[in-house]
């Protein structure tokens, strides 16, 4: 079975709060939807960013796998890149190659007629417990930096963050909470998430997410000071290797992090230095299924922990479908499935993917189990490409 034809299509959700992180507030959600189409009619379906760069070399790289065996997929990586210093295109030629090579593995577990979990083993689970996942401070769509900054000056704007949370978690019932640090304010942070640990209690697992902005200095003046509020990690609360082993020798809870190990070169280093417990992988940032299949092995034969990242917080129902097969499927995910749930833009699957219970349900059928709304899709295109055999 062959690709015979490939679809793609740069789409914008207007999101209904900007979400705001330490580098950037963010009003829209670009997205790029792929579709590779078999000679026996099969649709194989995957997603990465909708950032115009990705989008062109997701278009270039789609285009080159027409006439391609959907089973050849280890074919496909070595020719794209065989290792890392190979892929000219950086972090985003990853992110754009594990969008097309998702759509084979969909299209592998559809000519089977089974779902996407049965080629890692079947499904152990089929509700997936996923994370809430909060920007820095709740926001009108439109705000801007300087809008975050005044909001995190005042810390009576820290109820607005914890009466979120509850009208959140009282509609969804999630049990666990990420946060965004502006890495701006380290009296802000301490103040929320004390907030966040009064509301919620000791049952609710908690983490906080400053994208790596914090310096190794100001970290150290912040995190131990957060270690007796019992977090489940801290997720790249300083920048590189060096700065995470540095912070790690002070503090008592894990660190985790999808920024500073982000290729599998990174992982030694890493391991020596003591510098992370748990790696946070991405299916588009490591370059498609089969890397983090291949980085779930390692981390679990290092010792690390591992769990299931998130491109900004925001896969649509693609790429949160691909993730909850991985999650479904393999024992070693046993951290909430991270994203940004309930997504503001699930719904361009025809069954969108609620949460309910704080849990995902693994969606039915074949490969990835969902179908497209491509009228909705067809709302939100901002361009497309098509070729064929």
């Amino acid at each position: 079975m062959k690709i015979r034809a490939v679809h793609i299509t740069r789409v914008d959700f207007p999101q209904k709060s900007a979400k705001a992180t330490a580098h950037n507030v963010l009003s829209q959600h670009a997205r790029t939807i792929i579709r590779l189409v078999t000679d026996d009619g099969l649709t194989g379906l995957g997603e990465c960013s909708g950032d115009p760069d990705i989008y062109r070399l997701a278009c270039r790289i789609a285009e080159s796998v027409i006439g391609m065996d959907i089973w050849h997929t280890n074919a496909l990586r070595l020719d794209y890149a065989g290792m890392a210093f190979h892929q000219r295109n950086g972090r985003n030629g990853w992110i754009a190659f594990g969008g097309v090579e998702t759509a084979f593995w969909d299209l592998k577990a559809k000519s089977l007629n089974r779902p996407l979990c049965d080629l890692f083993g079947g499904a152990r689970r089929d509700r997936i417990p996923v994370v809430l996942g909060l920007g820095v401070a709740p926001l009108p769509p439109g705000a801007s930096r300087a809008d975050v900054e005044a909001m995190i000056g005042d810390l009576g704007n820290v109820s607005r963050v914890t009466e979120n949370a509850q009208a959140r978690v009282a509609e969804h019932r999630f049990t666990t909470i990420k946060i965004k640090s502006a890495a701006h304010s380290t009296a802000w942070d301490l103040a929320v998430i004390t907030a966040l640990r009064e509301t919620f209690g000791p049952d609710m697992k908690l983490r906080i997410d400053p994208n790596a902005a914090y310096s190794p200095a100001r970290a150290a003046e912040l995190f131990p000071r957060l270690d007796p509020l019992e977090l489940e990690f801290f997720e790249d609360p300083t920048a590189d290797i060096e700065g995470m082993s540095r912070l790690r020798r002070k503090v008592t809870t894990p660190l985790a992090t999808n920024m500073c190990v982000i290729q599998f070169d990174h992982i030694p280093p890493a391991v020596r230095l003591g510098a992370v417990d748990i790696v946070l992988g991405d299916v588009y940032h490591w370059g498609g299924v089969a890397a983090v299949c291949d980085l779930i092995r390692v981390c679990d034969a290092l010792g690390l922990g591992f769990g299931i990242h998130s491109t900004l917080e925001g896969e649509w129902d693609i790429g949160t479908a691909v993730n909850l097969h991985l999650c479904a499927a393999l024992p070693e995910l046993k951290h909430a499935m991270d994203g940004n749930f309930p997504s503001p833009a699930s719904g361009i699957a025809t069954e969108p993917l609620e949460v309910m219970g704080g849990c995902i349900s693994l969606p039915d059928g074949p490969g990835l189990g969902i179908t497209l709304d491509e009228e909705k899709i067809g709302r939100l295109r901002l361009e497309e490409f098509r070729a064929e055999a």
